[in-house]
């Protein structure tokens, strides 16, 4: 009727490993099935304004995208715009396509005791940088990796619009659920947007689907 603890932590741990090489090994067969002859170049499935930007986000059940295991989001963010904290189920990857700004992330885990080392300025006095997190100046060209569950945010201090392509890994352990992306915000109301954007989206796939079905 009972078991200690540690009978416990391990039949956890087992459970676990039998669904984490369930889903690799499920992720494993639908990559192989891939067989793409070429590769087109597409146009994003959705757009969505806001305030200080706009986010566009590619159709992650492309075939493409699908057989790839990956989704794809361009932010474009005007002159001190901010992209409000968040973070994915899955890693993903950062590419400044354009302009340059800040970027801040706070790694699970991370000790409270922390500390960033203060920076001189060129007048020779000390400037404080934020205690509890990681934070950078990115410009183009350049590529941040980020782990699944890390909050980050970007904002745009430079003279352009900051253009922010992500790259995410839906086929990734991590992504435990299935192979779909999934935003989780910080700060402000963004997701009702998104989910009338991609309820929106979905049911003018499905309208159209059968509409082809009729015609046949």
């Amino acid at each position: 009727m009972f078991e200690s603890p540690r009978t416990h932590e391990e039949n956890i741990e087992q459970v676990t490993s039998r669904h984490e090489q369930q889903q690799a090994r499920r992720r494993s067969s639908q990559h192989s099935e891939c067989q793409l002859q070429r590769i087109n170049a597409l146009e994003p499935a959705r757009r969505i304004k806001s305030e200080a930007g706009v986010t566009e986000i590619w159709d992650e059940n492309d075939e493409q995208f699908e057989c790839a295991g990956v989704a794809v989001i361009r932010h474009t963010i005007q002159k001190r715009g901010l992209l409000l904290p968040a973070y994915t189920n899955t890693p993903k990857l950062v590419y400044v396509e354009q302009g340059r700004g800040i970027q801040g992330a706070v790694f699970p885990g991370c000790p409270e005791t922390f500390q960033s080392s203060g920076q001189f300025s060129r007048d020779g006095s000390q400037s404080s940088e934020d205690q509890h997190q990681k934070v950078r100046q990115v410009r183009e060209g350049d590529v941040v990796a980020l782990p699944s569950g890390v909050a980050d945010w970007f904002y745009n201090n430079g003279d352009s619009p900051l253009v922010l392509v992500q790259l995410l890994d839906t086929i990734n352990p991590a992504n435990q659920l299935d192979q779909d992306f999934r935003n989780f915000f910080l700060a402000g109301n963004p997701q009702r947007e998104l989910q009338s954007q991609r309820s929106s989206y979905q049911r003018d796939q499905f309208e159209g689907q059968r509409g082809r079905q009729d015609e046949d």
